[in-house]
């Protein structure tokens, strides 16, 4: 009874699991090695659009507004055109660092698959390619509770499921059994539900609430986003709407 006790104690150790705030990739890179199968968010965390209009930000204010499909509707419109800018400058680096070194990396976003072919150039625009050692090279549809999910390219497109619950889906569909999981999210309730749905399958693991674009968040300008939805067709950069606002 003793040695099992201390068996199912020991495994509960090697499973705990943390979760580390922190406002730097260097911080997430340095917590990576050989064993880590690395997950990353892609809005606020990898790239963000260069101006207001778009923005994660934007889209969760509209959302309250107006409703998710209106909001949706039009984030889509959005995002088929606008540029973007990494976070971080060194973030592209950084992936293409670990791609040299063999570590396999893919993100997990809650984008929807009908915006899977502009993600993949947004993402090239600054330097990433997440297929290059992506944990699959086909294309795969997945089953989730709340949609279907589609992966390709090294992106899981979660859509409306729950991050956690998807990447349990993808990971048991394809038989991948990490050794370790590093997961970096900007969004606490995603780095949560990573959190508890690879501890209830005993695959260690780590996760970073990451900060770098909270104060963009924190000053967000509805005003300013108004302005260039109201020009949309071509975008206006967050200098020139306030220039109009004035």
């Amino acid at each position: 009874m003793g040695k099992v006790f201390l068996a199912v104690a020991l495994l509960a150790t090697i499973v705990q699991a943390q979760t580390k705030e922190t406002n730097t990739m260097r911080e997430v890179e340095g917590a990576i090695d050989s064993r880590t199968f690395a997950v990353f968010d892609i809005d606020n965390t990898l790239i963000s659009p260069s101006q207001t209009l778009g923005s994660d930000q934007w889209f969760e204010a509209q959302v309250k507004l107006q409703g998710f499909d209106k909001t949706l509707s039009k984030w889509l419109e959005v995002q088929k055109v606008t540029k973007v800018k990494p976070i971080e400058e060194a973030t592209p680096s950084m992936i293409q660092r670990l791609q040299e070194q063999g570590i396999t990396i893919m993100a997990l976003t809650a984008r929807p698959t009908e915006i899977a072919n502009a993600t993949r150039a947004q993402l090239k625009s600054v330097g990433i390619d997440l297929s290059r050692t992506a944990p699959l090279a086909s294309s795969l549809e997945i089953e989730g509770k709340d949609e279907v999910a589609r992966y390709e390219g090294g992106i899981l497109f979660a859509g409306k499921n729950q991050k956690g619950a998807i990447l349990i889906k993808f990971l048991t569909t394809t038989g991948i059994h990490p050794e370790r999981v590093v997961f970096t999210d900007d969004k606490a309730k995603h780095t949560g539900t990573v959190d508890a749905a690879l501890n209830a399958i005993g695959i260690p693991n780590l996760e970073f609430r990451y900060g770098a674009a909270d104060e963009t968040v924190k000053s967000y300008d509805a005003d300013v986003a108004s302005i260039q939805l109201q020009y949309f067709g071509g975008i206006l950069p967050d200098e020139a709407a306030q220039t109009l606002l004035k």
